[in-house]
C-alpha cells in the first residue's frame, strides 16, 4: 500500500468469528470491510451455539454479553442416559463453573448471536453482502480480493473466516505449492471426518419434566449419541451423532440432501432423550434442520503471506464439548491484540508493513496451537465417549467417569477456561470468580519434593492412555468379558452401577467386577489388577489436582 495510507484489513466471511473479528478491529482502531457471500449477515441458517465463561467475558468487554443473557437462561442441571433414557448421572456443574469464573454457560441460537454482532457494530457501511470472493492475491505490496461480481478489494492483510471449506485457505494452499509442496500435499488431505451430525431446533410446550428451561440431556448409545439443551421461549436444541461406516478424509467426505436428513432422523427417531420424550418427538415440532459431516483438523499453517485464517478454516472441532464457537472468539482476541500492540508499537505504521505482519502471524499462531490443540482433543474425546465409540470409551462413559464425580467434570472444563487471552484495546471490567483468569497454574510456589516417575506418571495423560488400552488388550484378546456387555434397550444389568450416588456407582461397580472376576483364570486376575489400577491412578491424578489447589487457596468440591 501507498506509504502514510491507514493500514486496512479484508475479513472474509460474515461468521460468528468474523463478525465478532469487526468489533474488535473496530476498538483497536484499524481499518477493516467484511465480505459476506450471504444476502444478509442475520441469516436464519445454522441451530445453536453455545459460549462458555471465557468467550462470554470477551463479549462483555465489547458490551454485549447482557444482550446474549436475554436470549436463553443460564445451562444449570445435565442428565447423562442410557439407551433406555434413564439418567445414570446427574451434574450440576455448569453452576460451579459460574462461581468459579463469574460467567454462566449460554445456549442459544446462532441467528440471534449474528443479530447482536450486528446490531452493535457503529458503522454497518462496513459490512458487504453478496459478495462471494472467487479470487485472492496477496504479495510483498498487498493484498487484493475479488468477488464474483467482478469488483476488486485491496487492503494490507486478508483474515479468512470462512469455514471449513474456506476460500482464503485455498489462496494460501496455492502460494504454498510454490515453496512447500509437500506441506500442502498433506495439509489438502489431513481433514477427516467419522461422524454425522443431524442439528435442529424445536420449539413446542412439552409435558416432559425433564425438558425444563437450563436442562440439558445426553444420551449414550454405541456408534450414535444424542445431545439436547432446552432453552427459553419453548425451545430445544438437539444434535443426533452417529458413526460414519467409515473414516472419510478431503475430498470425499459425505454431503447431505434434506432426503438423507430425514431417512436418518427416521432411522434413529426411537432415540429416548428423556424417559418420556424421543427423538421422534423433537422431529414432529422442528423448526429447523440440517445435517452435516464433522470434520475435525488443526492446520498446521496458519498464515501465509498477507493472509491469516480464523475458527472454523484454520481449527474444526465436534460440538459435543462446545468449544467452537469459544475458540473462535479467542482466536479473534489473540490475532486483534497482536495487531492493537503493533499499530501502537514505538515505530508506528512501520510495524505493520510486510515484514511486521509475518511476525504478528507467527506469534498469532504460536501463541495459540497447544491451547487449540487442547480443545481439539477434548472435543474428539467427547465425542467418543458420547458414542462409546469402543469396548474401552463404553467402560470409560458408563462406569470410570461417572465414578470420579462432578468434581472432575468441573475441572476439566476450568482447565479449558482460564488462561484466556481478553482484549487488550478495551479495559477490562468483566465479572470475576473465585478463580484467577490466570489460573492455579498462576502460582508457582507450589513443588514436589521429588520428581520421581510415579509423580510424573500421575500427571501424564498419555500414561494413563498407556494403561488403559492395556486393559481393553487383555479384556479383549486373553480373557472372558470381566465386565457384562450392556443391554441397549430394556437396562437390564445395568442397575448395580446406576446411581446418582458418586459413591454407589462406584462401590456398585466393584461389587459386580469381584463377582465377575473370581481367580479361576490367571489372565482374568491381571487384567482386574490393571484395570483397578488405571482407575487408581485416574482418582490419584484428582487427588493431587484437587490437593495442589488448596496449597493455592482455590477451593474445589471432592
Amino acid at each position: 500500500m501507498a506509504p502514510g495510507k491507514p493500514f486496512k484489513a479484508i475479513i472474509i466471511g460474515g461468521s460468528v468469528s468474523g463478525m465478532t473479528m469487526a468489533h474488535m478491529l473496530e476498538r483497536a482502531g484499524i481499518d477493516y470491510i467484511v465480505l459476506e457471500r450471504g444476502s444478509e449477515v442475520t441469516f436464519n441458517g445454522g441451530a445453536s451455539i453455545g459460549l462458555q465463561p471465557h468467550g462470554l467475558r470477551i463479549m462483555d468487554q465489547m458490551g454485549m454479553y447482557e444482550d446474549i443473557l436475554k436470549t436463553t437462561t443460564p445451562m444449570a442441571l445435565a442428565c447423562h442416559r442410557l439407551p433406555n433414557g434413564k439418567a445414570f448421572a446427574r451434574s450440576e456443574f455448569t453452576l460451579e463453573i459460574e462461581e468459579r469464573h463469574g460467567y454462566p454457560i449460554l445456549f442459544f441460537e446462532r441467528a440471534e448471536m449474528l443479530e447482536i454482532l450486528y446490531k452493535h457494530l457503529p458503522d454497518k457501511s462496513k459490512i458487504l453482502c453478496s459478495k462471494k470472493v472467487v479470487d485472492i492475491q496477496s504479495n510483498s505490496e498487498g493484498a487484493v480480493a475479488t468477488t464474483a461480481d467482478g469488483t476488486s478489494y485491496s487492503a494490507d492483510m486478508i483474515i479468512g473466516a470462512d469455514g471449513v471449506h474456506s476460500t482464503t485457505r485455498q489462496a494460501m494452499w496455492k502460494i504454498m505449492e510454490k515453496t512447500e509442496p509437500n506441506l500442502v500435499k498433506k495439509e489438502r488431505s489431513s481433514m477427516f471426518s467419522e461422524y454425522a451430525c443431524a442439528f435442529g431446533v424445536s420449539i413446542y410446550d412439552s409435558p416432559d419434566e425433564d425438558l425444563k428451561p437450563g436442562y440439558s440431556h445426553i444420551n449414550y448409545e454405541e456408534q450414535r449419541s444424542h445431545i439436547c439443551i432446552v432453552s427459553t421461549r419453548k425451545r430445544k436444541f438437539w444434535f443426533l451423532i452417529v458413526k460414519h461406516d467409515k473414516r472419510y478424509y478431503t475430498p470425499n467426505i459425505p454431503r447431505f440432501t434434506p432426503a438423507d436428513t430425514e431417512a436418518i432422523i427416521h432411522k434413529n427417531s426411537d432415540i429416548r432423550v428423556t424417559e418420556r420424550t424421543t427423538l421422534g418427538d423433537l422431529w414432529k415440532h422442528r423448526s429447523k434442520c440440517s445435517m452435516v459431516s464433522l470434520e475435525e483438523v488443526m492446520f498446521n499453517r496458519w498464515y501465509e503471506d498477507r493472509l491469516v485464517l480464523l475458527g472454523d478454516a484454520v481449527h474444526k472441532v465436534t460440538p459435543n464439548a462446545g468449544h467452537g464457537g469459544n475458540t473462535a472468539i479467542e482466536s479473534a482476541a489473540v490475532l486483534a491484540n497482536l495487531l492493537y500492540d503493533a499499530k501502537n508499537a514505538p515505530s508506528g505504521r512501520k510495524s505493520l508493513t510486510h515484514k511486521g505482519l509475518l511476525a504478528v502471524f507467527r506469534e498469532y499462531q504460536a501463541s495459540r496451537m497447544a491451547r487449540v490443540a487442547n480443545a481439539c482433543e477434548k472435543s474428539s474425546m467427547a465425542t467418543r465417549l458420547q458414542a462409546m465409540d469402543s469396548m474401552l470409551w463404553k467402560n470409560l462413559a458408563l462406569r470410570i467417569v461417572p465414578a470420579l464425580g462432578e468434581s472432575m467434570e468441573v475441572n476439566a472444563a476450568s482447565a479449558l477456561i482460564i488462561g484466556g487471552e481478553p482484549l487488550k484495546s478495551v479495559e477490562y471490567k468483566g465479572k470475576q470468580g473465585s478463580i484467577p483468569w490466570d489460573g492455579w497454574d498462576s502460582a508457582q510456589e507450589y513443588q514436589p519434593r521429588k520428581n520421581t516417575f510415579f509423580t510424573g506418571a500421575l500427571q501424564s495423560r498419555r500414561f494413563l492412555a498407556v494403561l488403559l488400552a492395556i486393559a481393553w488388550a487383555l479384556q479383549h484378546q486373553y480373557a472372558p468379558p470381566a465386565i457384562p456387555v450392556l443391554q441397549h434397550t430394556d437396562g437390564v444389568g445395568m442397575e448395580p452401577y446406576l446411581s446418582n450416588n458418586k459413591t454407589g456407582a462406584f462401590s456398585g461397580w466393584l461389587q459386580e467386577y469381584g463377582a465377575s472376576t473370581m481367580p479361576t483364570n490367571p489372565w482374568n486376575t491381571l487384567e482386574s489388577s490393571v484395570q483397578m489400577l488405571s482407575i487408581g491412578v485416574i482418582l490419584a491424578v484428582e487427588q493431587f489436582r484437587g490437593f495442589s489447589a488448596k496449597k493455592h487457596h482455590v477451593e474445589y468440591v471432592f
